[in-house]
């Protein structure tokens, strides 16, 4: 492998799936998926770990599996963290420059953060993201990172997103069990972004909508940072419990009419306004479609109006000015876009993470593969984009190193 290239793997605890891909990196070529493997999820509810020997072994088995696809072991992961326990809010932080010459050093902007992070403090809660944004210098707003300019007071808003601790441990001890270390953490919400979102959407003004299994996350996009996120406890899951409850059904049955419903792949017979689940004859089930249809659309509309109520109640949806990106499994859902569309009254796009092959690929990062169609899905947005942060953030690393000895040679 040349000195600039390196290794980097997702893994994607889902409350319905668990994901995970190894990915060659190159600075010059980007991200080349090597090998990836998705499996059932089991042991999870909510994206808490209720059984941790069923969710280990299946995380070791998910990766073993993109391990045999890449044709080589790996002992690091870049985990996605999501659910409900997770936070999200807006602090300021301020810093005093006291250095003679008042010139911003890194040093000021690390304190900046760290007192960003003390602000917004809880009790059993750690942070995953410290997104500024907006920087002042002496009351003068900057929107750049200020390191090299001058000024006596530097003052920062700073978005926290954070997450509970016990949780986050608990995943940690299962990755550990099952054989690997964890080489960074990212909001599934922030990956997916990373994965989907072009720079204009995010310049310009977007809302992502990430619906997964277990919950359903946002976040509000504007001059490239984000402004406003959160977390509802609804997902994918809960259209499942629904229909179960409502139609007197077992959860597979309703999980499988869900998937039914999601590929518009519905079968009637002589009577279209009947739905035929189960083996034919003997365990076959005739169900209203009226039914099924209302039941999937009322909580569908209700999880939608959560989004778009907090989100106007905190002033913040005049900045969306590109529309509303969607991803995550339940985009299936049969009129999901034209629905979505007509509650918004912006523009509403199910995005698919683009998976480019190998000789289109440009200077820009972008992820390629000549394999691996499955990724090219909306629930496949977040292992996509868990790669993508990974890079990030070993490009970071490699940058600092750099520096260093740089620092060191200089005379």
């Amino acid at each position: 492998m040349a000195r600039k290239d390196f290794i980097i793997t997702g893994l994607d605890i889902g409350t319905s799936f668990v994901r995970a891909a190894i990915a060659k990196c190159s600075t010059e070529n980007g991200i080349e998926i090597i090998g990836a493997a998705v499996k059932p999820s089991q042991g999870m509810k909510k994206i808490v770990i209720v059984n941790k020997s069923e969710v280990t072994e299946l995380v070791r088995a998910t990766v073993e599996s993109a391990e045999r696809d890449a044709g080589m072991e790996v002992d690091s992961l870049h985990v996605g963290i999501s659910g409900g326990h997770v936070n999200c809010c807006t602090t300021a932080a301020v810093v005093n420059n006291l250095d003679a010459d008042d010139t911003i050093k890194e040093k000021h902007i690390t304190n900046l953060i760290e007192n960003a992070r003390a602000n917004s403090a809880e009790r059993g809660r750690e942070a995953i993201h410290e997104i500024t944004q907006e920087y002042r210098l002496d009351g003068h707003a900057v929107e750049e990172n200020p390191v090299g300019s001058a000024a006596g007071r530097i003052e920062a808003r700073v978005h926290m997103v954070t997450a509970d601790r016990t949780i986050m441990e608990n995943h940690g001890r299962v990755i550990n069990d099952a054989g690997f270390r964890i080489a960074g953490m990212c909001w599934n919400v922030i990956a997916s972004g990373l994965s989907v979102l072009s720079d204009e959407e995010k310049k310009e003004g977007v809302l992502l909508i990430d619906i997964g299994g277990g919950s359903t996350g946002y976040a509000v996009y504007f001059n490239n940072t984000i402004y406003l996120s959160n977390v509802f406890a609804v997902g994918g899951d809960h259209i499942t419990n629904d229909l179960m409850i409502g139609l007197n059904i077992r959860a597979d049955e309703a999980e499988d009419i869900k998937k039914t419903y999601a590929k518009k792949a519905v079968t009637a017979d002589s009577n279209p306004s009947i739905i035929k689940i189960g083996m034919p004859v003997k365990n076959n089930k005739s169900l209203p479609k009226a039914d099924i249809e209302m039941i999937i659309e009322s909580r569908v509309d209700e999880l939608i109006q959560f989004i778009k109520s907090d989100v106007v109640d905190k002033g913040f949806y005049s900045l969306i000015g590109s529309g509303i990106v969607f991803v995550g499994g339940s985009t299936h859902l049969y009129h999901f876009k034209d629905k979505t569309r007509n509650y918004f009254g912006k523009p509403v796009r199910v995005a698919t993470p683009l998976l480019n092959m190998p000789d289109i690929s440009t200077s820009d990062l972008n992820i390629y593969s000549d394999r691996h169609e499955f990724l090219r899905d909306p629930s496949c947005a977040t292992i996509l984009g868990l790669l993508k942060s990974g890079y990030n953030l070993r490009l970071a690393e490699l940058k600092k190193s750099i520096g260093f000895f740089d620092k060191i040679f200089r005379h």
